[in-house]
C-alpha cells in the first residue's frame, strides 16, 4: 500500500473514534485469503493496543496466531502467495513502509512470525502488486535493487517501477512490462 493509501486507510478509524465508536475502530482488520474457507487476518493498530493475528476458517472459532509481530507499528496489507507458502506483509511506522515476506506454514502451524525477506524502501515507498512466477511483485518510487539509501534517493521518480522479489533468495529484480506475467498472477486480498 502506498503512503497516500496508508494515510487514507486511517480515515474510517478516525471517524469511528470521533463518533464515540471505539469498538468499530478496534475491529478494523486486514485479511489474506489462504484457502476457499480460511483467511489470515490482523488487526489494524493505530494506538497502543496490540495488533493481533488470527486464522479464521468458516464459522469456526478464530485461532490466535500472535500479537505485535510485524516490523512496523501498523499493518496495512497482507497478500498470500498462490502456493500458500508465503505471506507478503506491509507495515508502516511513522509513515514509513516495510515489506516482509513471511513463512506462512510456520505462522499457521507454529504461531511464529518468521520474516524470510525484508524490503525497506527508505527514502521511498512501496506497494505489493500481487504475485507472479518470479515472486511477490512490488511497485516502488525508488530502485529497490540498490542497497544504499542515498543511491535510492537519487533514483526517486514520480512514476512507480515494478520489481519482483524471489522468495527463494530474497533477490529483487526489475520487471519489464513484457516480463510482467500478470495474467498468471493471483491475488488473495479481499
Amino acid at each position: 500500500m502506498s503512503y497516500s493509501k496508508a494515510m487514507k486507510a486511517g480515515i474510517p478509524m478516525l471517524l469511528a473514534l470521533a463518533a464515540g465508536n471505539a469498538d468499530a475502530a478496534q475491529r478494523e482488520v486486514v485479511k489474506a485469503r489462504i484457502s476457499p474457507r480460511c483467511t489470515v487476518e490482523a488487526d489494524v493498530r493505530r494506538d497502543e493496543r496490540e495488533a493481533c493475528w488470527r486464522l479464521v476458517c468458516g464459522s469456526g472459532r478464530p485461532a490466535r496466531l500472535g500479537c505485535d509481530l510485524t516490523a512496523m507499528h501498523q499493518i496495512v496489507s497482507l497478500s498470500a502467495s498462490p502456493d500458500r507458502r508465503h505471506l507478503a506483509v506491509i507495515s508502516v511506522g511513522e509513515g514509513h513502509p516495510i515489506l516482509e515476506l513471511v513463512d506462512l506454514p510456520v505462522l499457521l502451524k507454529q504461531h511464529r512470525y518468521s520474516a524470510l525477506c525484508t524490503v525497506n524502501p527508505f527514502p521511498g515507498t512501496l506497494d505489493a502488486g500481487g504475485w507472479s512466477a518470479s515472486g511477490v511483485l512490488i511497485d516502488s518510487d525508488v530502485p529497490l535493487n540498490v542497497e544504499s539509501p542515498e543511491a535510492r534517493a537519487a533514483g526517486l521518480t514520480a512514476v512507480p517501477r515494478r520489481f519482483a522479489m524471489s522468495a527463494a533468495d530474497c533477490r529483487i529484480m526489475p520487471v519489464t512490462p513484457a516480463a510482467d506475467d500478470s495474467a498468471a498472477r493471483r491475488d488473495y486480498r479481499r
